[in-house]
């Protein structure tokens, strides 16, 4: 049943039918990305505060949505893998054009759960992974959704994602995934770990409906920083 529920949701973001669904807020964002440290052995423990911009993709022409999120995660490397857990808080405005030119705020807060299996081979790793995250989300976007009975203040989102990183002489991290599920839909990221700063890019193609490919619209794109505590 799980499975099922999440291919229609996941059909629905690339293939959109004639009735409009109006999704939680942060269902147009991207995940983060996976912690990666560096060096191949077990035990490496760290914290970081991070935060990051997004301007989502939107189904409509002329909408457009704007979002920060902040997160507090603590994350473990081994040889075999790595987890990363914290809290996650976003916050975003929403332009609803083409519904009376509403323009509508949501904010939520929630845990958040992304970690990968590796293979190490040298200085290259290459996994599998898992990205979940559960929020309350409310504002008055929430209540413009309540209005067209399509408002729940609880979500769930899964993602899953190939990984694969290179550990540079310096100990400069570089790793590239690609998620799929919820939220993004097909979302490629590619981040550096410094050692006590990282940062990452993300992107979220454009919708594949034909009636949605024009060149001036170049997708979602994310921007993010963490920095260690």
């Amino acid at each position: 049943m799980k499975r099922i529920i999440f291919l229609i949701l996941l059909s629905s973001i690339l293939f959109p039918g004639c009735v409009r669904t109006f999704f939680p807020g942060y269902f147009y964002s991207s995940p983060a990305p996976l912690n990666i440290e560096s060096r191949n052995k077990a035990g490496i423990k760290n914290t970081y505060l991070g935060f990051d911009v997004q301007n989502p993709i939107v189904e409509y022409d002329n909408e457009s949505i704007y979002s920060i999120r902040g997160r507090y995660i603590k994350s473990y490397t081994g040889s075999a893998g790595s987890i990363s857990s914290g809290l996650s808080a976003y916050a975003g405005l929403f332009d609803i054009r083409n519904e009376g030119n509403s323009v509508e705020n949501y904010f939520g807060i929630g845990p958040e759960l992304n970690g990968a299996l590796m293979l190490p081979l040298g200085r290259f790793k290459m996994g599998i992974g898992m990205n979940i995250f559960a929020n309350v989300e409310l504002g008055s976007y929430y209540f413009f959704r309540r209005e067209k009975n399509q408002g729940f203040p609880l979500n769930l989102y899964v993602s899953l994602f190939p990984v694969f990183s290179y550990e540079f002489e310096n100990d400069y991290v570089l790793s590239f995934q690609t998620n799929l599920g919820t939220p993004g839909g097909i979302s490629p990221m590619i981040s550096i770990n410094m050692g006590n700063d990282i940062f990452w890019l993300g992107w979220r193609p454009m919708r594949w409906d034909h009636e949605y490919i024009n060149l001036e619209r170049v997708g979602h794109l994310s921007i993010g920083y963490m920095f260690k505590i």
